[in-house]
């Protein structure tokens, strides 16, 4: 039993990868999405890996699955009825938010739809000091009233959320029981049993957000569940997490939350495990799917995690990998407006009817339409050969762009239109890729792409050239790597704690800071011990925000947890000025520290990996293929990438094909074949001067 399993649930494809950990093998497989019925996807999809990989269920000893199901559902409003109750005086939490105005200037600007419509906010006579004093409790008629006014709104699940609840969660736990008692059928959960942490509409909205799709997604895994079963497996099943780990089914039914921005997560963890493998310790990576592109930066092989996340206008407070998203990908619709201007997406065709090449009844032209009026993918070996592709239904979505730019009777129209299109959906992303990296003060030069998805090998080139970076590593297996990414992350669990204590240089330990430490590190190894032997080691990570006395904003450091806390607080005390000094160029020397919030993460390794040496398959015969570069047609060499001996550098402009997805090597550009299997693409003139010095 050395076999994993990923799987990832995207809405144009389903991705599966079949791992083994013994001699680093991979086999992968892709299945259309069928959005009507996720699941279905994941059952065909999984005969298809598992006959192509010629394996029992009995061989495989952990399967994998992400999915971007609850993170549709929220986005789409399509959740269930959820109630609120909270207390009096805070009927309007969810709809003041934090009072800002997404469009400051729009006179007929409206607020998004609450996830908790007004009159199912309950109010109740219950709150709690900013030092966990129960200033009122409330008695039985109370909660009885409160029961009735629940019942008889029709809600699907409540949420109980008291103000300064995570100051004293026991209260606001008894106070949900108090509820639930009275409304026999009917789940009752307290918000920080999802999330204790200060800031009432964070905290709020993120229980909301959890009881809004959690019975969909408890549905969903026990179907997935069912599945797995019914072929025969018998190894336990994990879900991957927002944090870039992953968690296993029971807490992913009960915190779906968790697992909200899990997919993107997990090709970050994939990009910066191949990162190290290869020896590059700065990299950009570029997730290029159907319906958007993802962008992230990775230093020293670790993903950057951030608790300043957004969905849509609802901020998400939890630990994830700071990922950010355009709404560019291969399913991106592109118009033209007056004027001769080019738009590209946020729309996508998805994977039904999907892009017009496509043949299934999509006449919208996309990106990947472009793709195949410029001649990069061969239209008889598009996924393997499974889905032909029409270059005549590409040519005639294209052709109203053309007019619309004034192409009029070019007979390179088409091409062109598609190539200008492309520069457009570039420049998009080049714009995003310049301003994580400035934030950072870092130069796009320093950096190496590391591209992936289904359209990411292909676009990611000319998303280099526009972004200044002159490097670029394609994975092995680009167009299945969030799936890779699954089964290779490590188990990850995070326990937040609400504090208010202030840490100085000279040692003193607050002792609060202690209990807290010490509570939130019992709840991190019960997890663990839970897990039982899916893990070989574990550690545990602690977190902190912090911030000098008056300022608006907190800095958070990083360290293992270690059993000694005696020297815990003047620890922290240096790392965040050391942080404070490294950011902004100064410390406060001497002055005491405000620590607001804690994270310990509990982190389960697995089993190392073996890696597997690329061999070059002999190429039959020499081929050719026309391609729309640089504004003309050019007769460029079109290799497969098993036939690449390992260190042979290949001058572009040529194509390289794989049985997952194409790579695009421009003119100036040369590839060479690691003996890690990567696939390095360095600009000409960057490897000369690098000669001559």
């Amino acid at each position: 039993m050395t076999k994993r399993i990923g799987i990832d649930v995207g809405g144009t494809f389903t991705d599966f990868v079949l791992l083994d950990r013994a001699s680093g093998k991979v086999v992968h497989h892709k299945e259309p999405s069928t959005p009507a019925d996720p699941a279905q996807a994941v059952q065909t999809g999984l005969g298809a890996l598992m006959k192509a990989a010629g394996i029992a269920p009995r061989d495989v000893e952990l399967i994998v699955h992400g999915t971007t199901i609850s993170l549709n559902t929220l986005l789409q409003r399509r959740g269930v009825r959820v109630g609120l109750v909270t207390t009096s005086g805070l009927k309007d939490v969810l709809e003041l938010a934090r009072i800002r105005m997404s469009h400051s200037y729009d006179f007929f600007a409206t607020p998004d739809e609450p996830f908790v419509p007004r009159d199912k906010v309950i109010e109740i006579g219950a709150r709690v000091a900013t030092d966990g004093g129960v200033v009122h409790e409330p008695d039985a008629r109370a909660c009885a009233d409160v029961a009735a006014a629940v019942a008889a709104s029709e809600v699907d699940v409540l949420v109980v959320s008291i103000l300064n609840g995570h100051m004293n969660p026991a209260f606001e736990a008894r106070v949900a029981r108090a509820l639930a008692e009275r409304l026999p059928g009917l789940p009752v959960v307290a918000a920080t049993m999802i999330w204790s942490e200060m800031r009432e509409y964070e905290r709020t909205m993120i229980a909301v957000m959890n009881a809004y799709v959690e019975p969909i997604m408890r549905a969903y895994y026990g179907n997935i569940d069912r599945i797995f079963r019914e072929y025969g497996f018998e190894a336990p099943l994990s879900i991957t997490s927002s944090n870039g780990g992953t968690i296993d089914l029971d807490t992913a039914r009960a915190r779906p939350i968790d697992t909200i921005l899990s997919g993107p997560a997990a090709g970050v963890v994939a990009a910066a495990s191949t990162s190290v493998r290869a020896g590059i310790d700065r990299i950009v990576t570029f997730d290029m799917g159907g319906t958007s592109a993802d962008i992230a930066i990775i230093e020293n092989g670790a993903p950057d995690i951030t608790t300043e996340s957004s969905i849509g206008e609802v901020p998400l407070i939890l630990p994830v990998v700071n990922v950010s998203a355009i709404g560019a990908g291969g399913g991106s619709i592109i118009r033209a407006i007056d004027g001769g201007v080019l738009k590209v997406g946020p729309g996508s065709a998805g994977a039904d009817p999907g892009p017009a090449c496509y043949g299934r009844g999509g006449t919208a032209p996309t990106i990947t339409d472009c793709y195949l009026a410029c001649g990069f993918l061969d239209p008889e070996s598009f996924l393997g050969g499974r889905l032909a592709l029409s270059r005549d239904a590409a040519h005639r979505a294209l052709d109203g762009i053309a007019k619309g730019l004034g192409y009029g009777e070019d007979a390179n129209a088409v091409p062109r239109a598609a190539e200008a299109a492309l520069k457009v959906a570039s420049s998009m992303m080049a714009t995003e890729v310049r301003k994580l990296l400035a934030r950072r003060g870092s130069d796009a030069d320093r950096f190496t792409l590391v591209p992936y998805g289904g359209a990411g090998s292909t676009h990611v080139a000319f998303l280099a050239q526009e972004a200044g970076i002159d490097r670029i590593l394609v994975p092995e297996t680009p167009a299945t790597f969030c799936a890779l990414g699954a089964v290779v992350a490590n188990l990850r669990r995070d326990f937040v704690r609400s504090c208010a204590v202030t840490v100085g240089a000279g040692g003193v330990l607050d002792e609060r800071l202690a209990r807290d430490v010490a509570e939130l590190r019992d709840e991190a190894l019960a997890w663990a011990e839970a897990m039982g032997s899916r893990a070989q080691d574990w550690e545990l990570l602690l977190a902190a925000d912090m911030r000098y006395p008056g300022q608006a904003f907190d800095l958070t450091v990083e360290q293992q947890l270690q059993d000694d806390h005696a020297d815990l607080g003047a620890g922290l005390h240096r790392l965040f000025e050391d942080k404070h000094q490294r950011l902004y160029g100064f410390t406060e020397a001497g002055r005491q520290v405000e620590l607001v919030r804690l994270v310990v993460s509990a982190v389960g390794k697995l089993s190392s990996i073996a890696s597997a040496s690329p061999r070059a398959q002999e190429e039959s015969g020499e081929r050719r293929r026309r391609v729309f570069l640089d504004g003309q047609w050019n007769e460029v060499r079109r290799v497969h990438r098993n036939a690449i001996v390992p260190g042979a550098p290949l001058a572009g402009p040529c194509i390289v094909e794989q049985a997952d997805t194409t790579v695009v090597v421009p003119g100036q550009w040369q590839a060479v074949r690691l003996e890690t299997g990567d696939l390095l693409l360095t600009r000409v003139s960057t490897v000369r001067a690098g000669e001559q010095q």
